[in-house]
């Protein structure tokens, strides 16, 4: 996982110390979690975004759909793209 997450982490904890969001160590977990959810988002910024693997960054960029960058900050998404065709019918 990158530089890894340790330090970022609250308390030793799963969550990050910033956002409280659940940290992702590998594909897999990053798998798990889009299958259990319908839609989400993934915002991450350019220190994240070198920081994590090559495999994860991979799966992002192939999986999800970027919604907007600035060059700093990353926005993703997955299902909601479906979830508002599917409210159109």
């Amino acid at each position: 996982m990158g530089l890894g997450t340790d330090r970022l982490s609250i308390n030793n904890s799963s969550n990050e110390i910033y956002a409280n969001a659940t940290i992702i160590n590998n594909v897999d977990q990053l798998k798990e979690v889009a299958a259990k959810f319908d839609r989400g988002w993934i915002v991450i910024d350019h220190t994240a975004w070198i920081r994590i693997s090559s495999d994860i960054q991979k799966y992002i960029n192939d999986e999800f759909q970027l919604e907007a960058s600035d060059g700093n900050i990353r926005i993703y998404s997955w299902g909601i793209n479906k979830s508002l065709k599917d409210g159109l019918k």
